[in-house]
């Protein structure tokens, strides 16, 4: 069933780097698992989700409200993709009569209709496994290299060689490159 391909999450709060401070985190915890997955923010993002929940966002949902009263349509689900590279894709799923429609969303945006509407992210469950806290009893957490964004990329590298772990190190290192030489049309590694 496609409902099973996916975890229903929650937001529960943002969060910055210890280690690495320009990492800005967004936390979801799934509502039948007491795992969380970290969704890496830019600057930007992490601003307006800070303001969504400390109740200051200047969004307004009035027209929304209005618009979907009016014309019988129905926020059915919202769903998020995690993409290489910290990126990620929101979608809201829109309901009128038997017809879906997916609408593409800013994080900020979603959340605010999350909380708004009372309504759960969707992630898919594989992405949920490859991504969830695996050592939260030290609040620590860990990022595959092809999850992170080339900035953090670059921190964790510096972080490293400050800490003379030169094998991580290198291997961010050689990650770096590899982009870098995807970037350029250059296939050969």
């Amino acid at each position: 069933m496609l409902s099973e391909a996916f975890i229903n999450t929650k937001v529960i709060g943002l969060t910055r780097g210890m280690s690495l401070k320009r990492i800005k985190l967004l936390i979801l915890r799934a509502l039948d698992l007491d795992t969380c997955i970290p969704l890496m923010l830019n600057n930007e993002e992490f601003e307006k989700i800070a303001q969504i929940l400390n109740q200051k966002s200047t969004i307004s949902f009035e027209l929304v409200d209005k618009l979907t009263q009016t014309f019988f349509i129905s926020l059915e689900h919202l769903e998020i993709i995690c993409k290489p590279y910290g990126e990620h894709e929101v979608y809201a799923y829109f309901s009128r009569g038997d017809h879906l429609r997916r609408l593409t969303l800013s994080l900020p945006l979603a959340v605010a209709l999350a909380f708004h509407h009372n309504m759960p992210f969707r992630v898919h469950r594989s992405v949920f496994q490859r991504t969830a806290l695996a050592n939260e009893e030290t609040n620590q957490m860990s990022f595959a290299l092809n999850d992170m964004t080339e900035e953090l990329l670059e921190e964790a590298e510096s972080s490293a060689v400050a800490e003379d772990n030169y094998e991580l190190a290198t291997q961010l290192r050689n990650e770096l490159r590899r982009r870098k030489s995807l970037k350029d049309g250059d296939f050969d590694e």
